[in-house]
């Protein structure tokens, strides 16, 4: 993978709520780094999402609100690879074309645009989880650090 195609570190995790509501969250470096977007770094987006969910299912065997919310943004971005980018995914029926969501379409259009967009859900859910588990005892450092810290911030922690 060559550093322009990989996603952009992580800068700051916090579990301490804000003035915005968010009960924690995770800021990403290089915020110019978003502007050129693509299949798989949206890919990637997806399975960070569930990742959060993945690991409170793993450590907690429950899940916050919050993972409810990432739920939805991932299955947002999802729809948008397959309803408006074309990106179903290689040898899909659908590669390449796109849906106006102001048009209507089939219901048999419809169904395959649905499966493909769960397709991509689930396998990025199967992706988040494998890794949370290959990883387990450093989530666990990690969530024991930033319930004693709050806030996690690379300018102060260092890499």
């Amino acid at each position: 993978m060559r550093s322009s195609d990989r996603p952009p570190g992580i800068t700051r995790i916090s579990i301490a709520s804000d003035v915005s509501g968010a009960l924690g969250f995770v800021a990403y470096g290089d915020p110019a780094h978003r502007y050129v977007v693509t299949r798989n770094a949206l890919l990637d987006t997806i399975c960070t999402l569930f990742g959060g969910r993945e690991a409170e299912c793993l450590l907690y065997d429950d899940v916050s609100l919050g993972a409810g919310q990432d739920l939805e943004r991932a299955s947002a971005i999802a729809r948008d690879l397959v309803e408006r980018q074309g990106l179903a995914g290689k040898g899909s029926t659908l590669d390449g074309q796109v849906f106006a969501a102001d048009k209507p379409v089939s219901d048999n259009l419809r169904f395959h645009l649905e499966a493909a967009t769960k397709e991509i859900l689930d396998q990025q859910r199967d992706r988040a989880r494998k890794i949370v588990h290959e990883h387990r005892t450093q989530l666990e450092s990690l969530r024991d650090l930033l319930i004693e810290r709050k806030v996690l911030d690379l300018s102060t922690h260092g890499r």
